[in-house]
């Protein structure tokens, strides 16, 4: 995660475990999230891989108030596609499967 002037982008870099050099299967190893304005944080993250797809489950905090966004992305390919669900919840995410 990077600050730039008031807004906060989220990006996933995609590596391999054993070389840490970006991952030999995927496309675009740097996948652009979101960018959200400031002030933001990341309250929690959850992440699971499911053959060609990863599931994201972010958690931002502004104040008193949580905003949950939930993304799909096709790792190998480099896409990223929002599938935000107002009332996801985290136990919701976890018993999630494809």
């Amino acid at each position: 995660m990077r600050h730039l002037s008031e807004k906060t982008t989220l990006e996933i870099r995609l590596l391999s475990l054993s070389t840490s050099q970006p991952h030999p299967l995927a496309e675009e190893p740097n996948i652009f999230i979101a960018t959200k304005s400031l002030p933001l944080g990341i309250y929690g993250t959850n992440i699971e891989i499911a053959g060609d797809f990863l599931i994201l489950f972010v958690t931002f905090e502004d104040g008193n108030e949580n905003e949950d966004i939930f993304f799909l992305v096709r790792w190998k390919k480099g896409k990223s596609y929002c599938v935000s669900v107002p009332s996801l919840t985290e136990s919701t995410f976890l018993h999630y499967s494809l």
